[in-house]
C-alpha cells in the first residue's frame, strides 16, 4: 500500500508527453503523489524524508559476489578465469563487456518490475547511484558517453518514458559522464520479456540503428539498460554503434540475471 507511482523525470533527451497513454500515466503519477504518503517501494514502511527504500530493504539488495569475470561481470564461481567464462563465451557477437550493480533476484527484481512497468520512476536516482561503480569500471580514459538502450516509439508512448534513458540521466549526474540518445529502435522487433535466448537474439538482430551523432567529441560509448540477461539486446545495440564508427565499451545495467531470463 505504501508503494506509489512517481512522476517521471524530465530532461532534454526524453520524449515529451503529449496526451495518450503516456500523458494519462503522468497525470495518474501526479495524482498519486498528492494522495499517497511516501513509503519504501518494497515494504511500504514510511521513509523520511521520502522514498524510494528504507535502510533495511536497501541493505537486502543482492550484491554480485566477487571476484568477477573481467569481461562479463558474473561471479568467479561461474568463471573459468577472471578474463572470460562460459557465460560471455556464449554471448552474441558484438558485445564486449558488461557490469551491473546487483543480482536480478529478490528484492531487486521487484524494483525492476516497478520501475519498468508500474511507473515507479522515482527509483531512478537510487538505481543510477548504485550503477556508478560498474559504469566507471567500463569507462575509458578519454571522452566516454552513456547511451540508453531505446524503446520503439509505440512502447515508449504506452509506457510514457524510457527507463534506460532515466537511468542514463541519473548515472550522468553521479559520474559526470555525458549521456545522449543516439540510437533508435525499429517497431518490428518482438517482445523480449519471457523469450528464450535464441528468440531474443533473433528478435533484436537488426532492431537498432544509429539516429544522430554525439554533440561533442567522443572516444567511446557505454550502453545503459535496466537488466542484462542473454546480452542479445546489448549486442545488437553495440553492432549499431560499431557500424557508425564508434567504439562500444560494453553495457552497464542495474541488475544482472544469472539464470532464468525474465526481463529485457
Amino acid at each position: 500500500a505504501g508503494c506509489h507511482a512517481q512522476r517521471p523525470l524530465q530532461g532534454p533527451h526524453l520524449t515529451r508527453r503529449s496526451g495518450g497513454a503516456g500523458g494519462l500515466l503522468a497525470e495518474a503519477g501526479r495524482l498519486l503523489d498528492r494522495l499517497l504518503p511516501p513509503g519504501c517501494a518494497i515494504c511500504g514502511v514510511g521513509v523520511v524524508p521520502g522514498p524510494p527504500l528504507c535502510t533495511i530493504c536497501e541493505s537486502r539488495l543482492p550484491e554480485i559476489p566477487k571476484p568477477l569475470c573481467r569481461r562479463c561481470g558474473v561471479p568467479a564461481t561461474q568463471s573459468r578465469d577472471r578474463d572470460g567464462c562460459d557465460v560471455c563465451d556464449a554471448w552474441p557477437a558484438g558485445l564486449s563487456r558488461a557490469a551491473s550493480a546487483v543480482l536480478h533476484a529478490a528484492p531487486a527484481d521487484e524494483l525492476v518490475r516497478g520501475f519498468k512497468y508500474r511507473g515507479w520512476t522515482g527509483l531512478a536516482p537510487l538505481m543510477g547511484r548504485m550503477m556508478a561503480g560498474p559504469a566507471r569500471r567500463l569507462a575509458g580514459d578519454g571522452s566516454t558517453v552513456l547511451v540508453p538502450v531505446p524503446l520503439d516509439r509505440s512502447r515508449q508512448r504506452r509506457r510514457g518514458y524510457n527507463q534506460a534513458a532515466l537511468l542514463a540521466r541519473e548515472l550522468s549526474l553521479v559520474t559526470g559522464l555525458r549521456w545522449e540518445s543516439v540510437l533508435r529502435r525499429r517497431s518490428t522487433s518482438g517482445r523480449q520479456a519471457g523469450s528464450g535466448r535464441d528468440d531474443r537474439i533473433q528478435n533484436v538482430r537488426s532492431a537498432f540503428h544509429w539516429f544522430d551523432g554525439p554533440s561533442q567529441r567522443v572516444d567511446s560509448l557505454i550502453l545503459v539498460d535496466d537488466v542484462l540477461t542473454t546480452g542479445a539486446t546489448a549486442a545488437a545495440c553495440s553492432r549499431a554503434i560499431s557500424e557508425a564508427g564508434y567504439e562500444c565499451r560494453g553495457v552497464v545495467t542495474f541488475a544482472r540475471a544469472l539464470h532464468r531470463p525474465d526481463e529485457t
